[in-house]
């Protein structure tokens, strides 16, 4: 038999009421009914969420993104992303590269 596993509960949250991870943990560890459709669908879109982005983060996707973000804080104005792209491009393809 599983017994559930207490969940913390975050700021603002009622005691008494899941996390806010769109479902209950202790019903779907006990295999009670009651989770509802919408808190399935809400949990699984959050899910697939959380997974494009950490596609995007490991792709470098969002680097001219967090480029934008350091140089606007600097105060200088940042190259288009065009500029950016082949700017990383030439750092990457400009070192030589041998094998043996």
């Amino acid at each position: 038999m599983k017994t559930a596993r207490s969940v913390k509960v975050e700021d603002g949250a009622k005691q008494g009421q899941p996390a806010s991870l769109g479902f209950n943990v202790a019903s779907q560890m006990t295999g009670q009914t009651g989770v509802g459709e919408d808190d399935r669908m809400i949990f699984l879109a959050n899910m697939l969420r959380a997974f494009w982005n950490y596609l995007r983060e490991a792709s470098g996707e969002n680097d001219y993104a967090h480029y934008r973000t350091r140089i606007s804080a600097e105060g200088r104005r940042p190259v288009t992303k065009r500029e950016f792209y082949d700017q990383r491009q030439q750092e990457k393809y400009s070192r030589p590269t041998r094998c043996c």
